[in-house]
């Protein structure tokens, strides 16, 4: 509780010193079990990508313009488009194969790949005329 409130006068005393500044912060939900530990969700990984719009520069950012995620469970990978990145072909190589997907993210906000997945090293690559991203993970 001791850690919310600090946020918030940080983020109040920062909203009323003049700047032009955006945040955005959600509260974990307390369980009755176990009020600060988190649980992960089975099967979920998170993948992370390497990337940024071509002939742009970029300013200091935390912001991702792709999150990826693999399911190995449910032989899937999930990509969510935070930002229209135009047209772009979403390739995912490793020990099953090679899994290739074009996605216009004007519309397309999420992507899913099945993937046959096997243990084994894989790498994602998203290309297109004005981004340029990678990434990979291990099972």
């Amino acid at each position: 509780m001791k850690r919310h409130i600090l946020i918030l006068s940080l983020l109040l005393s920062l909203s009323l010193s003049g700047t032009d500044t955006t945040f955005c912060y959600g509260f974990p939900k307390e369980t009755e079990s176990s009020p600060h530990e988190e649980k992960p969700q089975s099967g979920k990984q998170a993948i992370l990508i390497y990337g940024d719009i071509k002939n742009h520069p970029r300013t200091r950012s935390i912001f991702q313009y792709v999150e990826a995620y693999a399911y190995p469970t449910n032989e899937f990978i999930e990509l969510c488009f935070n930002q229209d990145i135009g047209i772009v072909t979403i390739t995912v190589s490793g020990p099953s194969g090679i899994e290739s997907v074009t996605c216009d993210t004007a519309s397309e906000f999420f992507v899913t790949i099945p993937v046959s997945f096997v243990p084994g090293q894989y790498f994602i690559e998203i290309s297109g005329p004005e981004y340029e991203g990678y990434g990979q993970f291990e099972l």
